[in-house]
C-alpha cells in the first residue's frame, strides 16, 4: 500500500509498513464518506432500514418503497401486486441467510419476503410493522406499532401479546431468548413466557427503542437514556457519555466496535480508540439516524433521515493538519530505517510515527521551510531547507 500526497502533480510513493490493513482500527475522520439522496436515485430520503442479500445487493426501506442498490443505481420496489404489499411505506428490513430470506414489512400491516428473486406476500397484520423478525425456531416475530407484539408459528398459529403498547425492535440472543424493545420497557419471551426483563430497572422499565448482541452475545439496548449492556444477570450503562442521548440503532461490527445511533446527535463509534462522534458538521447528511448496516466488504452504511451514508476504508489515507501535520503543502517524503514517515513542507518537517504526527524543531524555535530530504545513514537525515540552508536530522 502507498501514501498519496498532492503538490500540483499526484504523487504515489511506495512506504514499507504503512498499509492499512482491514484488521487495523481506523479514526473515523480517516474513512472516505459517500451518501445517496433523492437526487441519486432514492425513491425518499428517509432510510428506516438497511440489509443486504447473499447475492450482494444493498436494500433500503423507505417511506416510498424497498430500493434495491447495485453500487451504481438504485431499482425501486412499491406497493401493488408485484410484492403484494398495501403500501409503500417500509419500516423494517431482515435477512435471514439460512434461508435466504428477506422480510419487508411496514405501513398498514404489509409483509412480503423475496425469496429466489419472487416476492411472496403474507397476510397483512393490524397496524404498522416497525420490525419483523425469524428465530431460529422459523418463529416469525413482528413488533407493532400501537398493537404491541404478534407472533407467528410455522403452523400459522399467530398470538399477541402486550396489545396495547407500541414495539420496536425483536432479537434473539445466543441463548435462544427473544427480546423485545416496546414503550412500556424491555422484553423477553423464555420458555414460552413472555415477560417484563427487568422489572425494577429505573431505565429498562422505560421506553427502549431498539437491540443488538454485543460480541459475547449479550443484549444491548437503546434507550432515552443512553445504551445498556447485559452483564451478570442485569445491565449496566455502556459509556456514562451517552447517557443523555435518545439511541435509534446499534451495530457490532466485524472489528467488534459498537456503533450507535441517535435520534438528534448523530453517529458515535465505542472502540479501542475511545468514543468517537460524527455528525452533520463532519459530513453526515442529516443528525436523525435510523439505521446501520455492515456490508460483506466491512463499509459502514448509515440511514439517516437526510439519505444515505456510507463510510468505506479508503485505498488510500489522506494526511493534513487536521491529523496532526504542520501544513498541508508538502515537497518531499522520506522513510528512515525505523519505519519513521518524514515528510517536509512550507511549514516545516513532520515525523510520523505510532499513527502519529509530531514537528521537529530548531534549538532557536526559529520556523524553517523545507525543500528535500536525504538518508545519509541509518541515524541521519539531512534537510535542505529555503532560508536555513542544509540541517541535519538524527532519528531518535
Amino acid at each position: 500500500m502507498s501514501l498519496t500526497f498532492v503538490m500540483c502533480l499526484l504523487w504515489v510513493i511506495p512506504i514499507d509498513g504503512f498499509s492499512v490493513e482491514s484488521s487495523q482500527l481506523m479514526p473515523l475522520n480517516r474513512y472516505f464518506p459517500q451518501s445517496w439522496g433523492t437526487k441519486d436515485g432514492l425513491p425518499h430520503n428517509s432510510i428506516h432500514a438497511l440489509a443486504q442479500t447473499s447475492n450482494g445487493y444493498l436494500w433500503a426501506g423507505t417511506w416510498e418503497g424497498v430500493a434495491r442498490f447495485n453500487g451504481q443505481q438504485f431499482t425501486v420496489f412499491t406497493r401493488g401486486a408485484q410484492t403484494g404489499l398495501p403500501d409503500s411505506g417500509i419500516r423494517s428490513l431482515y435477512y435471514n441467510k439460512p434461508r435466504d430470506e428477506l422480510l419487508v414489512a411496514g405501513n398498514r400491516g404489509g409483509i412480503t419476503s423475496l425469496i429466489a428473486e419472487q416476492w411472496h406476500a403474507q397476510a397483512p397484520l393490524s397496524s404498522m410493522v416497525n420490525h419483523a423478525f425469524r428465530d431460529s425456531n422459523n418463529v416469525l416475530w413482528f413488533a407493532l406499532e400501537d398493537t404491541g407484539i404478534a407472533m407467528r408459528t410455522p403452523d400459522g398459529t399467530q398470538k399477541e401479546y402486550i396489545v396495547n403498547s407500541s414495539a420496536y425492535r425483536i432479537i434473539e440472543d445466543g441463548f435462544g431468548v427473544i427480546w423485545f424493545a416496546t414503550n412500556q420497557g424491555l422484553f423477553k419471551y423464555i420458555n414460552d413466557k413472555f415477560q417484563l426483563a427487568v422489572p425494577d430497572h429505573n431505565i429498562l422499565s422505560g421506553p427502549s427503542f431498539t437491540l443488538a448482541l454485543d460480541s459475547k452475545k449479550r443484549v444491548l439496548v437503546g434507550t432515552e437514556h443512553g445504551v445498556w449492556q447485559q452483564r451478570n444477570g442485569t445491565f449496566a450503562l455502556l459509556h456514562s457519555s451517552l447517557a443523555d442521548k435518545s439511541i435509534s440503532s446499534i451495530l457490532l461490527d466485524h472489528q467488534n466496535s459498537i456503533w450507535v445511533g441517535t435520534i438528534n446527535h448523530g453517529l458515535y463509534r465505542l472502540s479501542d480508540l475511545g468514543l468517537e462522534k460524527l455528525d452533520a458538521t463532519a459530513g453526515l447528511p442529516n443528525n436523525r439516524v435510523f439505521s446501520l448496516l455492515e456490508d460483506l466488504e466491512k463499509n459502514i452504511w448509515i440511514g439517516t433521515n437526510g439519505g444515505l451514508f456510507r463510510l468505506r476504508r479508503a485505498l488510500f489515507t489522506t494526511f493534513s493538519q487536521s491529523q496532526g501535520m504542520s501544513g498541508d503543502f508538502l515537497r518531499t517524503v522520506l522513510q528512515t530505517s525505523d519505519g519513521k514517515l518524514l515528510s517536509g513542507g512550507s511549514a516545516g518537517l513532520d515525523i510520523f510515527s505510532n499513527d502519529a504526527f509530531s514537528s521537529a524543531s530548531l534549538t532557536t524555535g526559529e520556523a524553517f521551510s523545507v525543500l528535500s530530504l536525504a538518508a545519509v545513514t541509518e541515524e541521519v537525515t539531512l534537510v535542505g531547507t529555503y532560508t536555513k540552508g542544509v540541517l541535519r536530522y538524527e532519528n531518535d
